[in-house]
């Protein structure tokens, strides 16, 4: 099965707009007690593994090694330094 999306800006885009989707979604009040069961963190990582599973995105993509590579040392330095304060 083939994705339909393949070009790297399409997928990081996908990524992007699911990422920001799911922590937008965190915030609403309804779905409160969810959010408490499953953290945002941890849908940001089933949701694109999910839509690769389904073949919305590609298996392997430039986007997913440029993310790797800077987008996650980023994200966890961001993190451990709003952490330490």
């Amino acid at each position: 099965m083939g994705s339909s999306i393949l070009d790297p800006v399409g997928v990081f885009a996908i990524l992007a707009g699911a990422c920001a989707a799911i922590f937008i979604v965190a915030h609403w009040r309804p779905l409160a007690k969810v959010f408490e069961i499953v953290p945002a963190a941890v849908l940001v990582v089933f949701v694109p593994a999910f839509l690769s599973a389904v073949g919305v995105l590609p298996r392997q993509s430039v986007a997913y090694d440029a993310l790797r590579d800077y987008a996650l040392p980023l994200g966890l330095h961001g993190k451990f330094v709003a952490g330490s304060g």
